[in-house]
């Protein structure tokens, strides 16, 4: 598809750029020294917009979960939560089942959520040092250790502490919630592990 429409805009643009040169053929005496170099350019210019065009077309008919209203996607803390729990689900089920990293494209693929917002999570879950890059051109991910040494609580904990902020003035009762909210999840998951969760 991406194909076609930047074919059919070539052949309109070089049509298009035919009648102007040929128009403007009359001025060829006064302006012939400046005309060849400018027109080049335009012509130049135009073509690789046409290009790009094309390609941009065929990548987001591909990359649907990337087209977005806005440039910066913004996920809630649970949508955060539940998608670093996904991903790392993701890279743990293909290197203990099919024994091979997973690659950054397959992550970024998940229906339904912006490419951006997986790569953003990507990117906490590695300065985490739950995954690391692998791969000849590190576009591969794989587990920092092994998925029974990592921990829902783990997991969860990194993501909150992703979007986590010091703010000054919070009245003590607050805090009080945050703390038991924080200590509920490494209660309650800390002997849950990854791999609980890919064997199921």
């Amino acid at each position: 598809v991406g194909a076609i429409v930047a074919g059919i805009i070539w052949q309109i643009a070089g049509q298009a750029f035919t009648a102007f040169v040929v128009s403007s053929a009359r001025y060829d005496v006064i302006y012939s020294g400046f005309a060849v170099g400018i027109v080049a350019l335009l012509w130049l210019y135009a073509s690789w917009l046409i290009l790009l065009l094309g390609s941009s077309i065929a990548f987001y008919l591909q990359n649907d979960n990337y087209i977005t209203r806005v440039l910066n996607v913004k996920g809630s803390p649970v949508e955060i939560e539940q998608l670093a729990l996904r991903v790392m689900i993701d890279v743990a089920d293909a290197q203990e089942r099919r024994s091979s990293p997973i690659k950054q494209d397959a992550l970024e693929s998940i229906r339904g959520v912006p490419g951006v917002l997986v790569r953003e999570v990507v990117e906490t879950l590695l300065k985490g040092k739950l995954i690391i890059d692998a791969g000849k051109d590190g576009d591969c991910f794989v587990l920092a250790r092994s998925s029974d040494l990592i921990s829902v609580a783990d997991i969860l904990s990194l993501a909150r502490q992703k979007h986590s902020r010091h703010l000054a003035d919070i009245p003590e009762g607050v805090r009080t919630i945050a703390k038991d909210l924080n200590q509920f999840i490494e209660t309650q998951y800390s002997e849950k592990t990854l791999r609980d969760l890919i064997s199921t």
